[in-house]
């Protein structure tokens, strides 16, 4: 006899009572009745209304094909007659009752399976048309996670400056993913610092270098004294711009990974300007929902050669604008270039053995 687990518990999942002799299966606990556990249907006081031992297994509850319930108008004696079958079923004495799960009320019961259950309990999302800007062939799943756990430990720390906390950790963790080994972003006075905490943290994970460029000494002081306490002060190297911004970016060559801010009017000679790496870089534009109706293209602020892979407007902060850019030759991170890879097979003649190489 096959019994379900009540759908409207919070695991939304179930679990099918097969019954052969009662004398396993829990009066009390186990969800037999299809109904969810007896006592928490009665409450504490249903074992001793009832007259039916906490402990009791389904068999004990039955007496010459009757149920053992005490007779009476109390409230729990009527509930509890109320979920139990009118008739108590026949039991076959000598085997033991077992258990099947189930994921859902339509699927068929069978083993337990700890893969199923946790995607009954946990079920994924619809797959958002910028999943790619996330998750990349060749990015690095556990930077990522790591760097995004960080900063979320850093923000519970400073609430108080970490005005940009969705940017940061979403920064964070897209860079560390990237892998980025040269990690360069803006700053002026006035701005969040959670960005270029989670920029500096994402480079900790890649052992790479950060680079703040800020207009003056004024704003490296206010950066410096903002970053302190929050990360190792000597991991972000803060430039200030002397001449021009082209001539400060010239200093940086093989750029990863680059953030500016659309809010400042020099954030399209950043852009132009930046060396990006040979094997691809990401660009990020901040603040860029304001900017958004303004008509900006990717492929019209950057040099001529540079091919922009893809590109995505995330409604997160005040809107960050993504690019892509290829690598030089087409090829992007992790694929191969102008030789395939092959297999060379080699046998031992001396032990047998066989041995494939990848070339």
């Amino acid at each position: 006899m096959k019994l379900v687990w009540s759908p409207e518990t919070a695991s939304d999942a179930y679990i099918d009572t097969v019954r052969s002799s009662g004398e396993t299966a829990l009066f009390w606990h186990d969800n037999w009745t299809g109904l969810g556990p007896l006592i928490e249907i009665t409450g504490a006081n249903g074992p001793q209304v009832s007259g039916i031992a906490l402990s009791s297994v389904v068999s004990q509850a039955i007496f010459e094909g009757e149920w053992t319930v005490t007779r009476g108008r109390h409230r729990v004696i009527q509930l509890l007659r109320a979920c139990l079958p009118a008739q108590p079923p026949t039991l076959i004495h000598g085997s033991d009752d077992y258990f099947l799960w189930r994921t859902s009320a339509d699927t068929v019961p069978s083993q337990f399976s700890a893969s199923r259950t946790w995607k009954a309990l946990h079920p994924s999302p619809a797959t958002v048309p910028w999943y790619s800007s996330i998750w990349f062939k060749s990015g690095i799943p556990k930077h990522a996670f790591h760097a995004w756990v960080s900063v979320r430990e850093k923000k519970e720390k400073k609430k108080k400056n970490y005005k940009e906390s969705g940017v940061a950790e979403f920064l964070s963790a897209t860079a560390a993913g990237w892998n980025a080994r040269l990690i360069v972003e803006t700053w002026s006075r006035g701005d969040p610092i959670a960005t270029s905490v989670g920029l500096a943290v994402a480079a900790a994970h890649t052992s790479g270098r950060h680079v703040c460029i800020v207009p003056d000494e004024q704003s490296k002081h206010e950066y410096v004294l903002a970053m302190r306490g929050a990360v190792a002060t000597e991991a972000t190297e803060v430039v200030v711009v002397r001449e021009s911004t082209e001539n400060t970016m010239e200093e940086f060559p093989g750029v990863d990974f680059l953030v500016v801010d659309s809010k400042r009017r020099e954030f399209l000679r950043t852009l132009r300007s930046a060396k990006l790496s040979n094997k691809g870089a990401v660009l990020v534009c901040k603040n860029a929902a304001q900017r958004a109706a303004s008509g900006f293209k990717w492929q019209d602020v950057l040099n001529g050669g540079t091919r922009v892979a893809r590109s995505v407007f995330l409604p997160v902060g005040n809107g960050l604008d993504i690019a892509h850019v290829g690598a030089i030759g087409g090829h992007q991170r992790g694929e191969s270039r102008k030789h395939p890879s092959r297999w060379i097979r080699h046998v031992d003649h001396l032990s047998g053995e066989e041995h494939l190489f990848r070339r």
